[in-house]
């Protein structure tokens, strides 16, 4: 043996080499067997037939527009039909188409308003004249529809006429304060001093009352 000191160096090696294969590194990992067509499959847990079932899926689908207004557009205020209507309507009284009126003057032209304060003066009789005569004192109405109902007044009789002059003419800067006055003094004569205008008629109709 002694002889082949190399052998006994390689047999060493190897032996070596063997026993660090063995005990040092890890062993290799078990291959895990393909599962036959016979092996049964774990069995995945199933919902209880208790439980409610799931709410159904809706499409919603959004709200149609509401279609547009279908109404047609309002006509614009005609003041002549207006006028006409009132006068044309056969279930109404005059004094009631003399109120429908004096209502609608303010929504008409200058013209208009015109047109209608002559109707109201036709129409009017002595219960009527009230309507508009304390609109006249009150300075209550446009100028011109004004001017027309106070002339009208010169036809209503004389208690009527005359204590609207006289509430006309003791109204410092009234439109028609002065017209008023230079009627009052020549149907009775120039106040006294300290004297109205309403004190006056006052006296003149208690001395001269209206024949009944």
């Amino acid at each position: 043996m002694k002889k082949y000191p190399w052998l006994f160096a390689l047999f060493g090696f190897v032996l070596a080499a063997i026993l660090t294969v063995y005990f040092v590194l890890p062993p290799p990992p078990a291959e895990k067997p393909e599962p036959s067509a016979s092996s049964p499959t774990p069995s995945q847990p199933q919902p209880s037939s208790n439980l409610p079932p799931p709410p159904a899926l809706t499409r919603t689908d959004p709200s149609p527009a509401p279609p547009p207004h279908s109404n047609p557009s309002p006509q614009p205020f005609d003041g002549d039909d207006a006028i006409a209507e009132i006068l044309m309507d056969e279930n109404i009284t005059h004094s009631q188409a003399v109120s429908k009126l004096l209502a609608l003057i303010p929504q008409l032209t200058p013209e208009q308003q015109e047109e209608a304060a002559i109707h109201i003066a036709n129409l009017s009789q002595e219960k009527d004249a009230a309507s508009w005569t304390k609109l006249i004192v009150q300075n209550a109405l446009p100028s011109t529809v004004a001017e027309i109902l106070f002339a009208e007044l010169y036809n209503q009789p004389q208690e009527i006429f005359a204590p609207v002059a006289a509430s006309i003419a003791d109204i410092p800067g009234h439109p028609l304060a002065q017209e008023a006055t230079d009627t009052l003094e020549v149907l009775y004569g120039p106040l006294e001093p300290g004297e109205t205008w309403t004190s006056r008629i006052n006296r003149e109709l208690g001395e001269n009352p209206p024949d009944q």
